[in-house]
């Protein structure tokens, strides 16, 4: 429990630091007996998904357990018409967002690793003004009761291949998960609807324009880290 305590608050310090969504977590110290130092044990405090809701107007789509989802399936809809959410050009600025979090995620060290796999997938639908949105990665949920995490992000750049398969994939995830949302899992799963090939289509073309983008940005940073404009004239 303590490793598990240290991995979820140091992993939500480090996001919040990059600018990522999450819970904010805090660690806190309690206590089972009125004695101090007797029964002391860490935990961790956090702000509510009701009170993001409320106070901040974020909404979270926790993927392995609908029922704490703020954002409510066939309840709430980022588009208020079939008209607007089956125009392609639409979904770019609700997008935009989401590619600034895939290049952060990939430009350190560790992150986009123990970011993106298992129960750390999550989603935060972000109103910024009556019926306009912007879809950002929420995280949480990283440590395990079974193993620990390996190696924890210590803000040093990524310096590696990039994996661009792993970017796809996260655009995927968001992309795929936002429109079972949007369109409804009968029309979006289902062929008898009629237009799944079409919104799949377009799930498709948005994952590749998108990762090409956030691929792009990400490689433009690791080039100017790796050759910085301050370098002497000399050694040109």
């Amino acid at each position: 429990w303590n490793r598990m305590v240290y991995e979820e608050t140091t992993m939500a310090g480090f996001l919040t630091t990059v600018g990522l969504l999450n819970p904010g977590l805090q660690q806190v110290t309690l206590s089972r007996s009125l004695f101090p130092k007797e029964g002391i044990f860490p935990a961790y405090v956090c702000e509510s998904f009701e009170s993001f809701a409320i106070t901040r107007n974020i909404f979270i789509i926790d993927l392995k357990n609908g029922a704490s989802s703020t954002w409510r399936f066939d309840k709430m809809f980022l588009f208020s018409s079939d008209a607007e959410r089956l125009q392609e050009k639409n979904w770019y600025p609700l997008l935009s967002l989401t590619i600034q979090d895939a290049v952060k995620l990939f430009s350190y060290k560790n992150l986009a690793y123990n970011c993106l796999g298992g129960d750390t997938y999550n989603i935060a639908v972000v109103k910024i003004a009556d019926d306009q949105y912007r879809i950002r990665y929420f995280g949480f949920d990283f440590s395990s009761k079974c193993e620990r995490i390996n190696e924890m992000p210590n803000g040093q750049r990524e310096v590696g291949p990039l994996n661009q398969v792993r970017i796809r994939q996260f655009f995927y995830c968001i992309i795929d998960q936002i429109f079972a949302r949007e369109f409804g899992r009968g029309r979006y799963d289902d062929d008898r609807a009629g237009i799944q090939a079409m919104l799949h289509q377009m799930r498709d073309r948005l994952i590749q324009r998108c990762a090409a983008l956030a691929i792009r940005e990400v490689q433009q940073a690791q080039f100017a880290n790796a050759f910085p404009t301050s370098l002497p004239l000399a050694c040109f």
